[in-house]
């Protein structure tokens, strides 16, 4: 009886735990979400997030920005995780203290229309007039991020004009662990993740470059830098199954260009896009999980920007 009763107050000690837990993770990714947010101005989602207690940090996961209002729907940026040590003495100081941050940014995609690059139009792309600072009551907590180390996967520009279908440029960026050092406030984070997926794909946007300066950033090089040696493939891999892949595959192939082949025991489809061969291969890792590749070839020369467009098209259907 007393060994039931021991055993019942554990149990219950556990699943309160438990519930604090949940609460305390869910409380934090609501404030984490309105916070960049709000610095952004620009809608946040988080897939997850959770708290370590014994090691202070914050691990979040599917983290996507969106395009910001007035421009066409879709994700700005895609952050699959994203890992934060944190100093939680330094709150009871009223200061925000990372000692570290490893952001893995899958992909950026910046819009241009007649009204200029979308990200000109973030709330952190804009100088804040001084009349504006002095008319906050509530002043801000002093924000301090020692080391950011960022991965940088593929960056999108799409051009939209009035008449006919928007045109991609798609750049395979592969940059592994980057480091920036010393980050003193939320514009300054989100500035430095556009600038930098910006500027090897050689997008400038006169707003953001400006305002990021503005706010202190002195680590920002002035130039951009051109990328691409070589590579004629492009690849990602995708929760879904070989069958749904396969079908997706034919569909987006079928409305971008002619179906010239297809063979699902080989798992290869090959179609004429844009007057190149694509070829696309799928390889099952697991039974939710896919990995597709994608080839484009003219004349025997490479057209990584084809391969890199219906990679970005499978990617939206597959969402």
């Amino acid at each position: 009886m007393k060994n039931q009763k021991v055993l019942l107050i554990a149990l219950v000690v556990i699943v309160g735990l438990f519930a604090v837990g949940i609460v305390k993770d869910q409380v934090m990714k609501v404030a984490v979400t309105v916070g960049i947010s709000k610095a952004s101005g620009a809608p946040v989602r988080i897939g997850g997030l959770s708290v370590g207690v014994i090691r202070p940090s914050l691990r979040i996961k599917d983290f996507k920005m969106y395009q910001p209002k007035g421009y066409p729907k879709g994700i700005m940026l895609d952050i699959p995780t994203i890992s934060v040590d944190c100093n939680l003495w330094a709150f009871f100081k009223k200061k925000i203290h990372v000692p570290l941050i490893e952001l893995d940014l899958k992909e950026a995609v910046f819009i241009r229309d007649e009204r200029g690059l979308s990200v000109d139009s973030l709330k952190v792309a804009k100088k804040e007039a001084p009349e504006a600072k002095k008319a906050k009551s509530a002043k801000p907590m002093a924000m301090q991020i020692d080391v950011l180390k960022l991965n940088l996967g593929r960056v999108i520009l799409k051009e939209i004009t009035a008449e006919g279908e928007p045109s991609l440029q798609i750049h395979d960026i592969n940059i592994k662990e980057k480091t920036y050092k010393n980050i003193t406030s939320m514009q300054q984070l989100v500035g430095l993740l556009m600038i930098e997926s910006m500027k090897p794909a050689a997008i400038k946007g006169a707003g953001i470059y400006s305002a990021v300066s503005f706010a202190g950033v002195a680590f920002l090089p002035a130039a951009a830098v051109g990328i691409f040696t070589g590579k004629d493939t492009v690849a990602d891999t995708f929760p879904v199954s070989f069958n749904r892949a396969y079908r997706k595959s034919l569909d987006v192939l079928g409305q971008m260009g002619e179906i010239k082949s297809e063979d699902k025991e080989a798992a290869t489809i090959t179609a004429v896009v844009n007057g190149a061969t694509v070829i696309l291969k799928i390889e099952q890792k697991t039974r939710s999980e896919a990995r597709i590749t994608i080839s484009a070839r003219k004349f025997l020369l490479s057209k990584i920007q084809i391969a890199g467009t219906v990679l970005h098209k499978l990617t939206e259907a597959l969402r």
